[in-house]
């Protein structure tokens, strides 16, 4: 095994169909040269099969960590990507309890899963700020927009509560619709 860095993630300029594209990237191996550049290496994904799988190619300039099938490096494949200083995780762990995952696109937009004891909460958030969290502590759903929200339904669509339900709109004046099993309340 050696580090590696990718040069190139573009696969469709390898050729036509069914050599291409199968999630594989050139690369650079530092170990052996600063000029020689890889054929196409595979890379190792989570539940990779028949149009199903975990797909995130690394970037160019990412560094990976490269094993050789058979030993040969003329075969090589990825095993995964690394951080380093210049290109640091999503999260940290400084608190030491470790209880943070995230998934982050390069863009910004994340899946956070917080597994602190007290409950933790999963978030699904766009670079804008718009959130859809799952709190554990109190089995709340909340959903917030920066901008419009659109809720649509090719079938029906039931909006139903345990408790009280309350639709609030501030704009121009506002107004409140208040719920209730025994009464409606427009104010």
């Amino acid at each position: 095994m050696t580090l590696g860095v990718v040069v190139d993630n573009d696969e469709g300029k390898a050729g036509p169909p069914p050599e291409v594209p199968i999630g594989r990237v050139k690369l650079n191996l530092p170990a052996y040269s600063d000029t020689l550049i890889s054929p196409w290496a595979p890379c190792v994904a989570p539940f990779a099969g028949p149009d199903t799988g975990f797909y995130a190619l690394p970037d160019k300039g990412d560094q990976v960590l490269v094993a050789f099938e058979q030993g040969d490096l003329s075969r090589p494949y990825v095993l995964g990507s690394l951080w380093t200083t210049q290109s640091r995780p999503p999260a940290s762990n400084l608190d030491g309890s470790n209880s943070r995952r995230v998934i982050k696109s390069r863009s910004g937009h994340a899946i956070t899963f917080d597994d602190t004891s007290d409950g933790g909460d999963l978030t699904i958030a766009d670079k804008s700020g718009s959130t859809i969290t799952l709190n554990a502590r109190d089995g709340s759903v909340t959903i917030s927009a920066k901008g419009d929200l659109t809720i649509s339904a090719k079938g029906d669509l039931t909006i139903k509560a345990d408790g009280a339900v309350t639709i609030a709109a501030a704009g121009d004046g506002g107004t409140t619709i208040s719920m209730t099993k025994d009464s409606v309340d427009v104010s």
